[in-house]
C-alpha cells in the first residue's frame, strides 16, 4: 500500500514540475530556480517521511503476522476441541482437533449449512443447549457439563466443555469460547472403579455373611458342647451322691442303687461323639488339626482335642465336663499343653491356639 502512495507521489510530483516549466516562461531564470529549488526539498522530506512510514509500517505488519501464526499455531495444534461461537451461535473459529473428536473436520462444521447440533446425542441435546445458551445469554460463567456426541461413525463418546465469554480490548462482547474434551476414558475407568467398589462391598457383605453364619454355628456347637458338660457333671454329681447313700442304707436299697449307678455309668458321655464333634468343627475352623499336626507332632489325641476346646474359647470347668474329668485335672492338663507348646508365661494359651 505504502509503495503504491510513494509511486503516485513521484507521479503527481513530474506533473508539476512540468506545469512549473510552462509557466516559468514569464520568469527570470534565478526565481525558477529557487522556486524548483525549494519545491525539490519540499519533495524530498515528503518522500523521506513516506519512506519512514513505511518502514514502520513493514515491521508492524511483520509483527502481526509473527503473532497471528503463533496463536494460529497454538489454536490449530490443540489437543481439545476449540471453537468461537458469536453471540448469535455462529462459527467464528474452530480448530483442526475437531476431527480426531468427531469425524468432521473444522471447514465441514463451520459451514452455514451444516447442524451442529447433530453432534450431540440426543439424550443429551437439551441440556447441552441450556449450557450454550446460558453461557451466551450470561446466565452462567464459567461452567462445565459432561455430555456425549455422536460421531460420523455413529461412535458415542464422552466429552467434557468448558465455556466462558470472550471481549476484544476495548470490551466488546465477542460471544463464546469453549473447550471440549475427550473424556471416554475416564468415565470408563471410573465405571470400572464402581464396578470393583460395587465388586468389593458384595464381596464384604458376603464375607460378613459368611462369618455370621459360622459364629452362629460356633455358638450351636458350643451350645451343644455346654449341654454334654452340664449333663457329665449331673451325672458325676449324681453318682457321688448315690454312693454316699448307698453305704447307709439296707442290703435291698444298695443293690438298687447299684442297679441305678450301672445305667448312670452307661449314660456317661465321654469320646463317643467325638467324630461328630470334629466334622463340625473343621466346618468352621478348616485346616486346623493339620496345621496343629503339623507344627507340633508330639501332641496326643487328647492333647489335640483340648486345642480344639480352647478354640472355643470354653473354660476348664466346661472342658472337664466334656472329658469326663474334674476341673483340677483339666487345669493340669492346659499347664501340661503350655509346656508340651513351649509357651512363656506372657503369652496367654487361648490366644496362641487361635493363631493356629
Amino acid at each position: 500500500m505504502y509503495s503504491r502512495s510513494i509511486t503516485y507521489f513521484f507521479q503527481k510530483t513530474q506533473i508539476y514540475l512540468s506545469l512549473d516549466r510552462q509557466k516559468g516562461g514569464n520568469m527570470n531564470t534565478n526565481e525558477q530556480n529557487i522556486q524548483l529549488q525549494q519545491r525539490i526539498k519540499d519533495l524530498e522530506k515528503e518522500v523521506s517521511e513516506l519512506k519512514d512510514r513505511l518502514f514502520y509500517a513493514e515491521i508492524t505488519t511483520k509483527d502481526l503476522t509473527e503473532q497471528k501464526q503463533y496463536f494460529e499455531t497454538i489454536a490449530h495444534f490443540a489437543h481439545d476441541w476449540e471453537f468461537w461461537l458469536t453471540p448469535d451461535k455462529k462459527f467464528n473459529y474452530n480448530s483442526p482437533s475437531c476431527l480426531d473428536l468427531t469425524g468432521f473436520t473444522a471447514e465441514e462444521i463451520s459451514t452455514p449449512s451444516f447442524n451442529w447440533t447433530q453432534l450431540i446425542f440426543p439424550p443429551d441435546l437439551d441440556k447441552f443447549e441450556k449450557h450454550i445458551n446460558d453461557a451466551i445469554e450470561f446466565l452462567s460463567l464459567d461452567q462445565e457439563l459432561e455430555f456425549r456426541i455422536l460421531t460420523r461413525t455413529k461412535q458415542i463418546i464422552w466429552c467434557e466443555i468448558k465455556s466462558r465469554p470472550v471481549y476484544d480490548s476495548r470490551g466488546k462482547y465477542l460471544g463464546l469460547r469453549a473447550s471440549v474434551r475427550n473424556i471416554t476414558r475416564l468415565k470408563n475407568a471410573l465405571g470400572h472403579i464402581k464396578q470393583l467398589s460395587e465388586s468389593k462391598t458384595l464381596e464384604t457383605k458376603a464375607k460378613t455373611r459368611y462369618k455370621d453364619e459360622l459364629e452362629m454355628k460356633e455358638r450351636e456347637l458350643v451350645t451343644s458342647l455346654l449341654l454334654f458338660s452340664q449333663k457329665n457333671a449331673l451325672i458325676n454329681y449324681l453318682k457321688k451322691q448315690l454312693q454316699g447313700i448307698k453305704t447307709s442304707t439296707s442290703p435291698a436299697i444298695q443293690q438298687k442303687i447299684e442297679n441305678m449307678l450301672s445305667k448312670i455309668i452307661g449314660s456317661t458321655v465321654l469320646t463317643t461323639d467325638w467324630n461328630t464333634f470334629k466334622v463340625h468343627f473343621e466346618k468352621m475352623h478348616p485346616g486346623f488339626f493339620e496345621r496343629l499336626v503339623a507344627r507340633y507332632p508330639l501332641l496326643t489325641a487328647k492333647e489335640r482335642n483340648l486345642c480344639a476346646y480352647l478354640r472355643l474359647n470354653l473354660s476348664s470347668k466346661e472342658i472337664a465336663g466334656l472329658l469326663n474329668i474334674t476341673p483340677e485335672s483339666a487345669e493340669i492338663a492346659r499347664v501340661r499343653l503350655r509346656k508340651k507348646l513351649k509357651l512363656s508365661r506372657e503369652i496367654r494359651l487361648t490366644s496362641f491356639i487361635a493363631q493356629v
